[in-house]
């Protein structure tokens, strides 16, 4: 337990301190107003969504050349807000870790205390994580289905990546591989630090 809570906190939060994708709350808006979401990194580009003046747990991808604007990501895309109101969160948060593919569809969830693999045809996995091995930007989470001895290795680095269905870039790379010789090819897909249609909040 207290391996993977560690590990759980090195992901949510950058190895360094401007280390990015990382964890934001909008502030500094008036509770009647609102945070633009706009096209591009500037503040005459168009508006395509917008942020309550509460919003929190914004993962923020990137920022621009200029440090002024940072990345979000959309349903379908992404979109730029300004940074003078978004206001990173605390080092010390813990969130469970989401990361999905395609070809086949899945999902792998952690949290503290669960961890669970869902992937299209197949039924869905309950895991315990028994290794962790980390180098910087990159870990290693090994996984054990019950008491089958079949390993099943998630590597999160950081990177560009795209799902495969939208436009939308995230910035952590997520492979899986299976030491199963029937059907244990690897899965390629992204992990984000936003909680968003994992297993976990489908099953409460």
């Amino acid at each position: 337990m207290i391996r993977l809570l560690a590990i759980l906190a090195y992901l949510a939060q950058p190895v360094f301190a401007q280390s990015y994708p990382d964890l934001f709350d909008v502030r500094a808006v008036a509770d009647d107003d609102i945070l633009n979401v706009r096209q591009i990194s500037s503040a005459d580009a168009s508006i395509i969504s917008t942020l309550a003046p509460k919003a929190t747990e914004i993962e923020v991808v990137t920022l621009s050349g200029d440090g002024r604007w940072g990345m979000i990501g959309l349903a379908e895309g992404n979109g730029w807000v300004s940074m003078t109101y978004m206001a990173r969160r605390p080092s010390t948060d813990v969130l469970p870790i989401t990361c999905f593919g395609t070809e086949p569809f899945w999902t792998l969830s952690i949290a503290p205390q669960t961890a669970m693999f869902d992937a299209l045809g197949d039924a869905l996995r309950n895991l315990t994580v028994t290794d962790i091995a980390e180098i910087p930007n990159e870990t290693f989470v090994t996984f054990t289905q019950g008491l089958t001895p079949i390993d099943r290795i998630a590597n999160i680095r950081r990177g560009s990546c795209n799902d495969g269905m939208s436009d939308r870039e995230f910035g952590f790379q997520t492979s899986i591989s299976s030491a199963d010789p029937v059907g244990g090819g690897a899965l390629r897909g992204c992990y984000t630090l936003q909680i968003e249609n994992s297993v976990l909040e489908q099953g409460n």
